[in-house]
């Protein structure tokens, strides 16, 4: 018999056995198999060898909104973002929620809810038969060497058509008019291409609504107009988009707005987000387990549901599984367009797939009892995949996303560079009020034109936002005449604008002081007495509220009977005012480091990609708890919103660690001041008032950022090119670490004469190098007592200025005098005392406090210590207190960033970080809490008294008088009622306000605060 080869197998004769053909054959055979195997080894190895051998990245550009990359291996994703802009040369009238802002011709205007931004369209009533209905705009400045897109959504109810156009400020011509609307029922979106040739010259057009009636009563809604400047390349590229891509980049924005606050976020393998959590409907749902989700009902006498909401891409296959213990108890069912439309379910099965409709805003999926009065049905094990493959174990939810806190103007980038996100500045932004150095410049007929500094700015471009939303484009030479509303930078750093005198108050002859600037700049027209709608010319001066009285139209400067006018030149603004805002191009553009949140990591197989903007992290949050036991963020109370208007939350924080309680809820509508998204604790036992709670959230867009167009990424495709990458990172941290190690080794050295640890600071609101709590509002202070919160002056001829990144705190008094705060609470021992000043440098000393000077003894103090010459420090009595004392002398000034007092004889103010404001805030609202205008319900009725309460976020720490502001007591019907002595008593989180007449004889009542109050428990 022959033997075989140890190695191959072949089969060899023994001795002088015969070789037959047959085992010759075989061993062919058995060699070409071999060789076979021996060739896909050899293609695995090459393979592996390139791989090992060459970088490979992938390049890719991730469209705006949601889509799928498919990565052959894990990799990070290294996105690189471009800005751009968007100017709304209409303004915030495109939004139509004020008809006011529009004129009509043979036609009527209504707000109406069914809109498509917001929370109103416009609509237009015919009011003659066989006629063009129109509502048109108000001149509208434009560069005729200039394209245009105009774009509206459209509704047609009933007529001929409808359609929006671009025309002669006359209406006589009509220069771009989009298509006609002809179909009732729908909002239509429609746009129209405006060339240069188009515009024929004109310098100033109109843009209008047109309704083609054939019938009196006809009508047509309008919302969402707006008309953007675009390039020869974007007025080329517009035919070739589709309507989904087209409204997606050019949507609706009031103004001006750029990219704010870039976003890209990363899941695959399971989708299933437990943060979706919607809600649930019936009795007996309970989460066994919220990460990985567990969910249970039991005992359910009718249906039970829990609802998650998510976006998935259209037209994308899906599977869903979930383990059950009772798999025909229990079901699973996919819904879209907010439950109307049923796609699948899982029956008593554990797995569907579903594929997504063209056209849809969420998924929503339902887990409910099939079968009532069963004891347990649990669902676990849940599982949302993109395509039709599912791992073969539970994978969790593992998302990772990329949040980036930066504007981003057309013609800037961001990218990572050395483990930092980097953006070319080439644009910067500038706040317009009374805070700044404004100055008087010249006058020609009708107009006055002031200037404030500015530096670095290229001459003549920029965008100014008016206070009322105008879009005002800089003039191209600073030669007078000018129009009024219109401004110009110049390269001697400063801007220009020349005000209309019917709109400012001074009139033609007059020239206005710098504080009369400002008061301009913070919402207020100057006129004369019974005259607030003309110009000031003599005689007693006043000042009419702008927003108001809408720049003071009504000759009494009072509306609804509440007069407005304030006697005094005013040195605060107003919740309601809305300040100019410049954004210019810089002529040296410059790099700064942005915060970020994040890294991007790709899963091996399909992954399902975000792409958007506007995400303000880890804000600190307000939570209001109201009667029925529900907490929200965003809801429930004026004092729980979020600082923009939400478009969606995101994930909410307790004490820097994600919280699961937290239901997510989107309003069918949009509501002012909260927008849409919110977060709600339903179960008071879920929530822990002393927690620290902070929410990460969308804005919403339209109020916020332009849009992405798209984004450039790469990824590792290989394993060289991973294992580079992991190295490359690994080096960066390795070196943030052995910096961070040397930079706490110097710190631990600086700090070991006091134990080797950082201070608190003891006082508060110790920070003005960024935004000091200033809830008086003013940015000048004089005449002695508070100032910033806490703060207060110790004479009469003290100033205080706030500048942005300093205070100047002035002595014009005879003798040294002090900025100080009063302290409630002080220990005898040993206490650094530092300032600041604005270039950065620190003084301090060491002061020894005795008991005296710890109880505020009258006359008791510390030696003084002289920082610099005119500047010196100590710790003395104030008002029975003890108090940190800055002491000035005669005719000095210092420019002071922050201060610091401290246990111990060692300074640290150098290493503190920069204070936080939400913590501040809160530290002062104990002393002082500010309320803007508001109105309260009555909630306890007696025949001699009424009982208000006004909620607030922090309680005070004793009860507070009313240091400015008006409140008064009205009826339901706003009709203020006299006669009223108020008290005021603090509560937690609340101030009662009880208010006392004999016999008032009110049922029900409201209690009004008419201006700003301020509440001081000052010390």
């Amino acid at each position: 018999m022959p033997t075989t080869t140890p190695n191959l197998g072949l089969k060899k004769p023994l001795g002088n056995e015969i070789f037959n053909r047959q085992v010759y054959n075989e061993n062919l055979d058995l060699m070409d198999q071999n060789a076979a195997k021996k060739m896909v080894l050899d293609a695995h190895l090459a393979n592996y060898t390139q791989e090992l051998k060459t970088v490979s990245k992938q390049s890719v550009t991730l469209p705006h909104g949601l889509s799928v990359l498919n990565a052959p291996r894990a990799a990070q994703l290294k996105p690189k973002f471009k800005g751009r802009q968007l100017v709304n040369l209409l303004g915030r009238d495109g939004n139509c929620e004020d008809a006011g802002k529009w004129g009509k011709i043979y036609g009527d205007l209504s707000l109406d809810t069914d809109k498509v931004y917001g929370n109103n369209s416009i609509k237009l009533a015919s009011t003659a038969v066989n006629d063009y209905c129109v509502l048109f705009s108000r001149n509208i400045d434009i560069d005729p060497n200039k394209h245009y897109i105009l774009i509206g959504n459209v509704k047609l109810t009933s007529g001929k058509n409808a359609y929006v156009r671009c025309c002669k400020i006359d209406g006589s011509i009509s220069i771009g008019t989009t298509k006609l609307v002809t179909t009732t029922g729908g909002w239509q979106l429609s746009y129209a291409k405006i060339t240069p040739t188009q515009l024929a010259r004109f310098t100033q057009i109109r843009v209008d609504g047109v309704l083609a009636a054939s019938a009196i009563g006809q009508m047509a809604n309008f919302d969402g107009i707006r008309l953007y400047e675009i390039t020869q390349a974007e007025y080329n590229e517009i035919d070739t988009l589709t309507p989904e891509q087209f409204a997606e980049r050019y949507p609706y924005v009031d103004s001006f707005q750029c990219v704010q606050n870039p976003a890209v976020r990363v899941e695959g393998e399971n989708l299933f987000n437990p943060l979706n959590y919607k809600g649930v409907g019936g009795a007996g749902v309970n989460f066994i387990d919220f990460y990985p989700t567990k969910i249970s009902i039991k005992n359910a006498s009718s249906q039970a549901i829990a609802v998650y909401s998510f976006k998935l891409i259209p037209n994308q296959v899906y599977t869903l599984r979930v383990k059950k213990n009772f798999k025909e108890y229990g079901a699973a069912d996919v819904y879209a367009n907010n439950q109307e439309t049923f796609l699948k379910g899982t029956g008593a099965g554990e797995l569907v797939q579903f594929t997504t409709p063209a056209q849809f805003d969420t998924i929503d999926i339902f887990f409910y009892n099939s079968v009532n009065n069963i004891p347990e049905i649990i669902f676990s094990d849940i599982m949302l995949v993109l395509g039709d493959r599912l791992p073969t174990e539970l994978k969790p939810h593992n998302p990772s996303h990329l949040y980036l806190q930066t504007p981003l103007y057309e013609g800037e980038t961001l990218e990572e560079i050395d483990g930092n996100w980097v953006r070319t500045k080439k644009w910067e932004k500038k706040v317009l009020d009374g805070s700044l150095p404004w100055e008087n410049w010249t006058r020609d007929t009708g107009i006055k034109r002031v200037r404030v500094p500015i530096v670095n700015a290229v001459r003549y471009f920029g965008f100014c936002v008016k206070y009322d939303g105008k879009v005002l484009i800089s003039q191209t030479n600073g030669d007078l005449p000018h129009p009024g509303d219109t401004f110009f930078v110049y390269d001697n750093n400063y801007v220009y604008f020349d005000i209309n005198i019917t709109e400012c108050g001074w009139g033609e002859n007059y020239t206005p002081t710098v504080d009369e600037i400002k008061a301009y700049f913070m919402g207020w027209k100057m006129h004369q007495t019974g005259l607030a709608g003309a110009p000031y010319v003599s005689g007693n001066k006043y000042w009419a509220n702008i927003a108001k009285t809408k720049g003071g139209v009504d000759l009494t400067g009072c509306v609804d009977g509440v007069d407005y006018n304030v006697t005094t030149i005013p040195t605060t603004s107003y919740p309601e005012w809305t300040p100019y805002l410049l954004h210019y191009q810089l002529a040296t553009p410059t790099t700064e480091v942005v915060p970020h949140e994040g890294e991007l990591t790709l899963h091996e197989g399909e992954n399902q990609v975000e792409v958007f903007e506007g995400v303000v992290v880890r804000e600190l949050a307000k939570p209001y708890t109201a009667g029925n036991g529900i907490t929200s963020i965003n809801g429930g109370s004026p004092s729980a919103v979020t600082n923009n208007k939400a478009l969606q939350i995101l994930a909410v924080y307790k004490n820097k660690i994600v919280d699961f309680s937290w239901q997510k809820s989107a309003r069918t509508s949009l509501i002012d001041i909260y927008g849409i998204g919110a977060a709600n604790i339903m179960d008071v036992s879920k929530y822990d008032p002393t927690a620290q709670y902070s929410v990460t959230y969308q804005a919403l867009p339209e109020e916020f950022t332009a849009p992405l167009l798209s984004v450039d990424a790469t990824y590792d495709t290989n394993i060289k090119s991973t294992v580079d990458t992991l190295v490359d990172e690994l080096a960066k941290v390795a070196t943030k670490a052995d910096v961070g190690f040397k930079s706490v080794s110097d710190h631990l050295a600086d700090l070991a004469a006091h134990g080797g640890i950082q201070h608190k600071n003891i006082l508060h609101n110790w920070d003005f190098r960024k935004k000091p709590v200033n809830q008086r509002g003013i940015s000048v202070y004089s005449g002695g007592g508070y100032s910033l919160d806490r703060w207060r002056t110790t004479s009469s001829v003290m100033q205080v200025n706030i500048y942005d990144g300093f205070i100047k705190v002035s002595n014009a008094d005879t003798g040294a005098k002090s900025f100080s705060q009063i302290i409630e609470s002080l220990l005898p021992g040993y206490y650094a005392l530092s300032v600041m000043l604005s270039d950065g440098s620190v003084f301090s000393a060491t002061a020894h406090v005795n008991e005296d000077v710890a109880l505020g003894a009258t006359g008791k103090h510390t030696n003084a210590q002289t920082l610099i010459p005119g500047l010196s420090v100590l710790i003395g009595d104030l008002n029975g207190y003890p108090a940190f004392k800055i002491v000035i002398d005669t005719g000095k000034s210092f420019n002071i960033a922050a201060a610091k007092l401290e246990r111990g004889k060692i300074s640290t103010l150098s290493n503190d970080t920069p204070a936080d404001y939400g913590e501040q805030l809160a530290l002062c609202q104990r002393y002082a809490t500010f309320i803007g205008y508001q109105e309260f319900r009555v909630s306890h009725i007696a025949t001699d008294y009424l009982t208000f309460t006004i909620p607030i976020p922090v309680t005070m720490r004793l009860t507070p008088s009313l240091e400015k502001g008006s409140i008064i007591v009205m009826n339901v019907s706003s009709t203020q009622q006299s006669g009223f002595t108020l008290q005021y008593q603090a509560r937690d989180n609340g101030i009662r306000v009880v208010t006392t007449k004999a016999s008032h004889g009110l049922s029900d009542a409201i209690l009004r605060i008419n201006a700003d109050a301020l509440f001081s428990a000052d010390l």
